[in-house]
């Protein structure tokens, strides 16, 4: 991949999937340089335990990984469960009363 002038690709999340976070930990460990861009989707994962994954595979990298985190915005009056339940489905279409908006966090 490096030879081929990648410096790193986003991995997308979704249910029908394979794992981020093991593809990136396979693909950082036969590269040396290759900086893997993580997607999360909200309710997939609970925050403490995500950061946690995300940091330990950080730090087994040496500071590679990156994370783009996909926000949901709740409208009052709408169910909680909707960001939940779209990451268990793995819908592309927003539930009612959820906006998203990417946000690419850099170092």
């Amino acid at each position: 991949m490096e030879a081929n002038g990648w410096k790193g690709a986003l991995l997308g999340t979704g249910w029908g999937r394979p794992d981020t976070l093991t593809v990136a930990a396979a693909l950082a460990a036969r590269t040396r340089t290759f900086e893997p861009l993580i997607a999360i989707r909200p309710g997939c994962w609970r925050p403490a335990n995500f950061a946690s994954a995300a940091a330990t595979l950080d730090h087994l990298t040496g500071g590679r990984v990156r994370v783009l985190g996909r926000t949901a915005r709740r409208r009052p009056g709408t169910d909680r469960t909707a960001a939940r339940a779209q990451c268990r489905t793995g819908s592309r279409a927003r539930p009612a009363g959820i906006r998203a908006a990417d946000h690419h966090l850099r170092p």
